[in-house]
């Protein structure tokens, strides 16, 4: 009932965008790649165990400035987690 694609699906169908040839070829076309894309894989070697980790977060990151500066923090004030409130006590 909340599938997201069954959903899409229906819509395309109920505003006679497609017809369910067309749906049916669009479903095939996507099994098709997803079965070529799994064979490729399935059939690559492992890779180096010296080199497994690149690649995988953006190693060439450059630095990007923000947008509208630097952002504005304060230092919070070091008396205020010495106290004893009401949650400090709680939590002991």
């Amino acid at each position: 009932r909340r599938d997201c694609i069954l959903r899409m699906e229906q819509y395309l169908l109920a505003k006679k965008w497609i017809d369910r040839n067309g749906l049916d070829a669009i479903i095939k076309s996507v099994d098709e790649q997803l079965d070529a894309d799994r064979a490729l894989a399935e059939a690559s070697p492992y890779p180096d165990g010296a080199t497994v980790a690149e690649n995988v977060y953006c190693d060439n990151a450059r630095e990007l400035r923000p947008k509208y500066g630097a952002p504005n923090f304060r230092t919070p004030d070091a008396s205020v987690f010495t106290k004893e409130s009401g949650a400090n006590v709680h939590l002991k």
